[in-house]
């Protein structure tokens, strides 16, 4: 996806799921003696949550078999991982027509063509994929071991990538609640190492006139899936915007979307532990996967003409510096795959193949994906961060 043409379709997404995307607070708001976190006095901070004290008890309901193996489930043979190195270094060429029909267990990349296709983790083999019922490839992520995928509607949940039953995931235990108070699960994410779920959520506190807010609270909550432990990592005055939550390749920070009665647009990155929050005004998370190294993240600037220099920047999570890109007509980025920026084609000057490699310093594009049997461009790219690793060392 990219910012020239889908922005306001995504917008106009994001609203329809926040609409029906309710998760409502049943419970007493968990927060055993809440402290302020402290923020550095340089960078764009300019909000300071209150969170928990990190690892202080909470509830969930993950459910036994929702979390995904981590580490020990990325294991490849060296036939698949040389496969996986090959889709992942390109160029590929496919008639996604011509490929065999089925499930997989495991998925290493899972493209929205038409039809949609996987790369088989077991086999190293390109399939087109039959996903399980009522699934969007738009709004759900999937697992770094590349088996399960996460999404929020019509409940959070994960569901195995080769069907079954889902499993819901209870996080709504640790958010404000009362009779005037109404929580939405806006997005969610999982950890590097499949260990964890994050999700953004969005509360709304009303006065005697129901239709006007009093309050906007934006809260990041944490799940673990090993021992079933959850938290609230920050709550904010504010409220989630339509970047969705993911977690840097070390899982130290996640970053999220934020808005606010003054600012639209926004992206805020904090700690898992609740501290040294940054939030940046008049910014969004590239789609797909967002970060170049553990501490950098890439994303667009509203406040530039997306054809201009400095149409897109990367933020430093650890200083809080920001750091505008030099390369003009940046747009349809689909996110860091294998230590690579992708582009959607052919909608980008300079890719006449469904998805392109670029390179954000210089602007030179190489061919990835080209599928000629299909429709033209990739509009969405999944890919198993722990099964792309293992391949690309």
């Amino acid at each position: 996806m990219g910012r020239v043409d889908v922005r306001a379709a995504a917008i106009g997404a994001c609203v329809a799921i926040a609409a029906t995307c309710a998760v409502y607070a049943t419970q007493p708001l968990w927060a055993p003696d809440p402290g302020v976190a402290s923020a550095p006095s340089a960078g764009p901070t300019t909000r300071q949550p209150t969170a928990p004290a990190p690892g202080a008890p909470g509830t969930t309901s993950p459910g036994a078999g929702a979390a995904s193996t981590g580490p020990d489930g990325v294991g490849l043979s060296d036939d698949v991982r040389a496969k996986v190195l090959a889709a992942v270094r390109g160029p590929v060429v496919l008639d996604p027509g011509s490929l065999e029909r089925r499930t997989v267990q495991r998925a290493a990349l899972v493209v929205a063509s038409s039809p949609t296709i996987a790369l088989d983790a077991d086999t190293g083999t390109w399939v087109r994929l039959v996903l399980p019922a009522d699934v969007r490839l738009e709004n759900v992520r999937l697992s770094p071991d590349g088996t399960r995928l996460l999404r929020t509607y019509p409940r959070l949940e994960s569901i195995p990538l080769a069907g079954g039953s889902p499993t819901r995931i209870e996080l709504d235990a640790g958010l404000p609640a009362g009779p005037d108070t109404d929580c939405l699960v806006q997005d969610a994410a999982w950890s590097r190492d499949g260990a964890r779920i994050a999700a953004t959520f969005g509360c709304l506190t009303f006065g005697s006139r129901r239709e006007l807010a009093e309050a906007h609270t934006h809260v990041l909550r944490e799940a673990s899936l090993t021992d079933g432990r959850a938290r609230t990592v920050e709550r904010v005055d504010g409220y989630p915007s339509e970047s969705y939550p993911s977690y840097s390749p070390d899982d130290a920070h996640v970053v999220t979307g934020f808005s606010s009665s003054d600012q639209a647009y926004a992206v805020r990155t904090v700690a898992t532990d609740g501290t040294a929050p940054f939030t940046w005004d008049d910014t969004h998370v590239v789609y797909g996967d967002p970060w170049r190294d553990a501490r950098t993240v890439l994303v667009w600037d509203e406040a530039v003409a997306p054809t201009e220099p400095g149409a897109h920047a990367l933020l430093d999570v650890v200083t809080g510096t920001k750091t505008p890109l030099a390369v003009a007509g940046l747009a349809n980025l689909l996110g860091y795959v294998g230590g690579r920026l992708t582009v959607r084609g052919p909608l980008t000057a300079g890719c006449d193949v469904d998805a392109c490699f670029v390179d954000p310093a210089s602007g030179a594009i190489d061919p990835w994906l080209d599928l000629p049997g299909g429709d033209e461009g990739a509009p969405v790219v999944l890919a198993a961060w722990g099964l792309i690793r293992s391949a690309t060392g």
